[in-house]
Formats: C-alpha cells, structure tokens, sequence
C-alpha cells in the first residue's frame, strides 16, 4: 500500500497540474501563433515597400537617363558638327536596343561621317555585325 501511496502521489499531482496548466499553454500558442503572424504580415509589407521603392529608384533613373540623352540628341540637332563624345552616347542606346533614335542618327550621320568613321573603327561592333555598317555604310 506504501508503494501505492508513494507513486501515486507524484502521478495525481502531475495530472491535476497539468489539467489546471493546459489551457494556458493553448492560450500562450495561440498569442504566438498571432504573433507570428504579424511578424510574417510586418516583414512581408516591409520587402513590399522596399522593392517597390527600388523599382521607383529604377524607373526615376531610366527617366532621367532618357531624359539626359534626348537633351544631347537635341543639341546636337541643332549644331553644325558633332562631338565625338555626344555620339557615343546616342550609338550606346543603339547597342542597346533602344531603337527609338535610329531615325534621328540617321540624320546626324550625313552632317558628321568622320566622327562615325572614328567610332565605327574604334567600338560599334554588336553580335559580330556593325550597326553602322549594316545601317549606312560598309567602311573600305
């Protein structure tokens, strides 16, 4: 009966310690359940922002880029001779796919050969082929 008395002691207490903690704990799970959750929601608005801000940083450097280059493009419409600097910078558009000032390289092109020929010899190669060569002119 001592053996009894003395194992079941222990096991009676742990059972109604562990009836009057449980609840407790489910409560404690649900709070950190909820918790998370919001961790989860906070960071996930926090990449939110921060890729969408990186997009805008993106875009505004495009623009001003674009911008940039339509000023010199402008310019040089409007002089007699080209730097040879400020068609470098209309024919790295080219190079790069922007095809929107093809028409108007090819009215710099007659006013300033020799400035193409320089950069033709020196750079203005693309996948093997020369975007001058294939646009204007094949040099001898």
């Amino acid at each position: 009966m001592e053996k009894v008395i003395s194992w079941g002691v222990p096991v009676i207490c742990v059972a109604v310690v562990t009836y009057l903690i449980k609840p407790f704990i489910k409560t404690h799970k649900k709070g950190q359940e909820i918790e998370d959750q919001e961790e989860w929601d906070n960071r996930s608005t926090k990449m939110k922002s921060d890729l969408e801000s990186r997009i805008t940083a993106l875009e505004n450097h495009h623009c001003a880029d674009a911008s940039e280059l339509e000023g010199k493009i402008q310019a040089l419409e409007n002089k007699e001779s080209t730097t040879q600097l400020l068609l470098e910078a209309i024919l790295k558009e080219i190079k790069n796919n922007n095809t929107q000032f093809h028409d108007r390289l090819d009215s710099l092109e007659a006013k300033n050969t020799d400035a193409f020929i320089q950069i033709y010899q020196r750079d203005l190669i693309v996948d093997g082929k020369s975007y001058l060569a294939n646009k204007m002119w094949t040099p001898q």
